[in-house]
């Protein structure tokens, strides 16, 4: 939409209009990716969900095997990441969760 505003303020309407389409996407993002994500408990509960989504499955479930397992239904690890989201500095600390995804 259009949105009057005095040529001294275009600059502020701008950026506070930008960063308003930026949050809303961001938070439609957020909510697809929730949506498409299921915790998982074995190597093919998560081959199942990545057909349609995302898996996370604790990495010392899957490890090296399964990650290879995924891999012949063209399912890969996007990521590891600890339990509070962080990522981890090596694979093997305790308490990760790999999320796995289809490859394209």
């Amino acid at each position: 939409g259009k949105t009057p505003a005095a040529l001294a303020d275009v600059v502020v309407a701008v950026s506070k209009e930008l960063e308003r389409g930026q949050q809303a996407l961001l938070d439609e993002a957020t909510s697809q990716r929730d949506a498409r994500t299921v915790e998982v408990a074995t190597v093919e509960e998560a081959r199942d969900a990545a057909a349609t989504g995302w898996a996370r499955i604790p990495w010392s479930v899957l490890g090296a095997e399964g990650e290879a397992r995924l891999a012949q239904g063209a399912v890969s690890v996007r990521c590891l990441q600890r339990a509070d989201g962080g990522l981890p500095d090596t694979d093997d600390e305790p308490g990760l969760v790999a999320v796995c995804a289809r490859s394209y």
